[in-house]
């Protein structure tokens, strides 16, 4: 489930920056997911990381604007 999750974010990243919804996105975009199971079964997301790599010029409340478009 954590790879699965982490790959969509993923995809969804590169969309944004590709289709310029967050056109000061540069290509270098990581994704982390950490599930927490009971034997096989997931319970529940505990962590969920993303970074990416913007312009310079980008303030702090536009960066912030990438969680609200993921």
């Amino acid at each position: 489930m954590s790879i699965s999750l982490a790959h969509k974010l993923a995809k969804r990243l590169a969309k944004v920056r590709k289709d310029g919804t967050l056109s000061y996105l540069r290509p270098d975009g990581k994704t982390q997911v950490t599930v927490e199971y009971d034997g096989d079964t997931p319970i529940r997301v505990d962590t969920v990381v993303i970074s990416a790599q913007h312009d310079p010029d980008v303030s702090l409340e536009q960066s912030a604007e990438i969680s609200r478009n993921m």
